[in-house]
C-alpha cells in the first residue's frame, strides 16, 4: 500500500514525516469498533446490541476513536520507513497527534524517527592490543591446589595434600593423566593456562571492539540508548517477578539501588549500541553477506534448539529471515575485525 506523507525534515539522524491517514480508512476501523461496542452496551428501552451509534456515551466513542488510530497508525508509520528505506535505531516518536474530535478531512499525524548514524570506518591499523603472559606461576598453581584440598573435606583444614588425595581428585574430575601430587599440579597447570588464554583472548576482543569505536568517532542517539536501557529493564523485572522477588530484595542482596542499575543499563545499552553501529558499518564497508549455505546451516541450528516462539515457516518467513542474516552478518564481521588486528 503507497502511504501519503511529506518529509518536513532532515536534522542528522532524525527525520520528520507528516503522514496522511485516508479519512475512510480511519472511519472503517472506527465502525468496526463501534459496532462491537454497541453489541455489548445495554441501555433501558433497547435490546442488548441494538442501541444506536448516537445514544453511545461520547467517552466510549472517544476510545473507539483512539483504537482505530492505534490500530491504523503501525501501517502507516511503517509504509514510510519502508518508501524512505530509513533504518530506524529507537522506536518512532509521535510529534502531533491529529484532532479525532473532527468528522471531516483525512488524519495528519506527525512523527519523529530516529535513524542510525552514518560512520565511517577509523583506521583500524591504530589499534594496539596487549599480549599478558598466559604462564601460571608455580604460586598460582600451588594456591589452587591448596584450595581444592581445603575444600574437599573439613577434616584437612591445616593438613598438606597427598599422593592419594591427589590421585583420588583426579578420578573425581575425570583426568585421566593424574597418578600422584606431582601429575596433578601438572594438570592444573594446563588447565590454568587455557583459562588464562579464554580470560586474554576475551579482553583483547573487548579492548579492540573499544578502540575500534573510539577511532570511528560513534555517538549514539540518547533515543536509541533509552530505548534499549528500558528494555533491560523490562527484562529484569520480568525474570525478578518469575523469582518471586521484590526490587528491593535484590538491590538488598546485591548491596546496590535501582538507580545504579539503571546507570549500568544505560551504560550496557549505550556500549552494545557502539558495538552494532561498528559493525553494521564494518560489513558494509567490507561487503560482507552472508551466504545461502550458512543461512540454511543457521535455520536448522535454531531448529535444534526447540525454541517455542519459532514460527512454522522459519524458512519462508522475511522477517525472522533478515534476523537470522543480520546474526551471521554481525560474526562475520567481528570475526573479520578481529583477525584484522591480531592477524
Amino acid at each position: 500500500m503507497k502511504i501519503d506523507y511529506e518529509i518536513e525534515s532532515k536534522d542528522g539522524v532524525y527525520v520528520t514525516a507528516s503522514i496522511t491517514i485516508p479519512r475512510k480508512e480511519f472511519k472503517k476501523e472506527y465502525d468496526k469498533i463501534i459496532k462491537e461496542e454497541a453489541k455489548n452496551t445495554e441501555i433501558k428501552g433497547f435490546r442488548k446490541g441494538q442501541v444506536p451509534e448516537d445514544m453511545l456515551d461520547p467517552q466510549v466513542k472517544q476510545k473507539a476513536a483512539i483504537q482505530a488510530l492505534d490500530k491504523l497508525t503501525p501501517t502507516y508509520v511503517g509504509g514510510v520507513v519502508e518508501q524512505e528505506n530509513l533504518e530506524i535505531i529507537a522506536p518512532p516518536q509521535y510529534v502531533d497527534f491529529p484532532d479525532l474530535q473532527k468528522e471531516e478531512g483525512d488524519l495528519k499525524l506527525k512523527v519523529k524517527f530516529t535513524t542510525f548514524p552514518q560512520v565511517k570506518l577509523g583506521d583500524m591499523k591504530k589499534i594496539k592490543v596487549s599480549q599478558e603472559d598466559t604462564k601460571p606461576t608455580q604460586e598460582e598453581i600451588d594456591n589452587t591446589v591448596n584450595e581444592m584440598f581445603q575444600r574437599s573435606e573439613s577434616k584437612n583444614k591445616g593438613k598438606e595434600p597427598t599422593d592419594k588425595w591427589a590421585k583420588e581428585t583426579g578420578e573425581q574430575y575425570q583426568l585421566e593423566n593424574v597418578k600422584d601430587l606431582k601429575t596433578l599440579k601438572e594438570e592444573i597447570k594446563k588447565l590454568l593456562e587455557k583459562e588464562k588464554e579464554r580470560i586474554n583472548k576475551q579482553n583483547q576482543e573487548s579492548e579492540i571492539l573499544k578502540q575500534a569505536v573510539e577511532l570511528s568517532k560513534i555517538e549514539i542517539p540518547q533515543e536509541a540508548t533509552d530505548f534499549e536501557a528500558q528494555e533491560r529493564e523490562r527484562t529484569f523485572l520480568e525474570e525478578l517477578k518469575k523469582a518471586n522477588m521484590s526490587v528491593d530484595d535484590f538491590c538488598q542482596s546485591r548491596e546496590t539501588d535501582f538507580d545504579k542499575l539503571r546507570e549500568s543499563w544505560q551504560k550496557d545499552a549505550k556500549e552494545a549500541l557502539e558495538g552494532e553501529i561498528l559493525l553494521r558499518t564494518y560489513a558494509k564497508e567490507h561487503e560482507i553477506e552472508p551466504t545461502e549455505e550458512e543461512i540454511k546451516n543457521k535455520i536448522e541450528e535454531i531448529k535444534q534448539s526447540q525454541q517455542s516462539e519459532i514460527p512454522e515457516d522459519l524458512e519462508s518467513n522475511p522477517r525472522w529471515r533478515e534476523n537470522i542474516k543480520n546474526v551471521i552478518r554481525k560474526q562475520k564481521s567481528y570475526d573479520k575485525l578481529i583477525s584484522e588486528v591480531t592477524g
